[in-house]
């Protein structure tokens, strides 16, 4: 009898066991997994997103601050340079508006009918109660501003060939200079020159003596021309203006060249520039040597009288910086003091998201305080 063979069944019995799909529930525990780490990861991205913001704003705040401080430190320790002109101790200094650029309001005169110099005083401050000057605008409450007023450090020589006469073809730019005269015959000259028409700089330079007796010094050369500089700190409660963007901002208004030929009585144009994002306050105490001796300040006055302003030899300068957007998560619970005395500024603590960082410096009036020292 035939045996029928037996047919193998197709492919491995054991491995088709273990071919089996992922059931629901494991698919939905590694969905949820998943997903925990996901929330895990992009919560700690938003996270240290967060804290980076926060050091950037903290880091243009601190940078801000610093670069404030600078540019004030800067010109007032520049203020009172008069070039190679000293002013005698017999001057009548003026404190004049800083935001006229009529001739005779500046403060400069030769010599008056009492044949004594006038000039404007270097420093001349505005505390928070003084009345704002007219080229000053956004002006924000309850902080101070401070004057400076020198000449450019570069002088302009206008007569290379010493021949006595302005070179040809040279120009000056449409602004205010002083001329200083060497003229050793008193009183050949005027002692300086305070002018934006050029052809009235015919001061001269020293001449040497020779063979023993003086020399007329109008037989030398002219003298060199500086323009004068006169700029004006101040806290604006605004950046952009318009529309008003809410930055307090540390703002320069200088006294610069006028576009067109200066005529008549006035010459020079106000220009207003911002110097620094994110200054909110400025407060100003200044050093009064009173006794003219040494040029070491005696007392520290927040609004010097006017006969004082010429014993100005040093000031302190309280700065006070903070971020341009607010912290959600900070609170400035901190009281502030802009002052020798350690007395809170009004209305500290500010209790908003804003950080802050105050900056001072007592800084020294080289040129004023260097020449009573000699």
């Amino acid at each position: 009898m035939m045996q029928t063979a037996r047919m193998k069944p197709k492919g491995n019995p054991w491995q088709r066991k273990n071919q089996r799909g992922v059931s629901l529930i494991e698919f939905m525990v590694a969905i949820t997994i998943g997903m925990i780490i996901v929330a895990a990861l992009s919560l700690v991205l938003v996270y240290s997103m967060q804290a980076r913001t926060e050091v950037e704003k903290q880091s243009q705040q601190l940078e801000n601050g610093r670069y404030a401080m600078s540019l004030i430190k800067q010109d007032i320790q520049l203020a009172g340079f008069w070039g190679e002109y000293q002013p005698p101790n017999t001057t009548v200094w003026q404190t004049p508006d800083p935001c006229s650029n009529v001739k005779t309001d500046i403060g400069f005169t030769p010599a008056d009918s009492g044949l004594l110099v006038n000039m404007p005083v270097a420093l001349q401050g505005y505390s928070e109660s003084d009345a704002t000057p007219s080229c000053v605008s956004n002006r924000k409450s309850g902080t101070d501003m401070i004057v400076v007023r020198r000449l450019s450090t570069t002088a302009l020589n206008i007569d290379a060939d010493a021949n006595g006469s302005i070179d040809s073809g040279f120009t000056t730019p449409n602004a205010y200079f002083m001329q200083h005269s060497d003229c050793s015959v008193s009183p050949e000259e005027d002692v300086f020159a305070f002018d934006f028409n050029q052809a009235n700089f015919r001061l001269h330079k020293v001449r040497p003596v020779v063979s023993g007796s003086i020399s007329s010094c109008k037989n030398g050369g002219l003298g060199g021309i500086r323009q004068y500089v006169q700029r004006i700190f101040y806290i604006s409660t605004c950046n952009i203006c318009s529309p008003n963007d809410g930055i307090p901002t540390l703002k320069m208004v200088e006294l610069i060249p006028q576009s067109s030929a200066c005529s008549g009585t006035s010459c020079g144009a106000f220009r207003t520039t911002a110097l620094a994002e994110g200054i909110d306050n400025l407060q100003l105490e200044y050093g009064v040597d009173s006794t003219g001796i040494g040029g070491v300040p005696d007392i520290y006055d927040t609004s010097p009288l006017s006969s004082n302003w010429s014993n100005v030899t040093a000031v302190k300068v309280f700065v006070l910086s903070r971020n341009n957007t607010a912290s959600a998560d900070y609170t400035d619970d901190k009281t502030y003091s802009l002052n020798s005395a350690g007395t809170a500024l009004t209305g500290t603590p500010f209790n908003d998201q804003f950080r802050r960082h105050l900056y001072t410096a007592t800084v020294r009036a080289s040129n004023l305080s260097g020449r009573r020292q000699e």
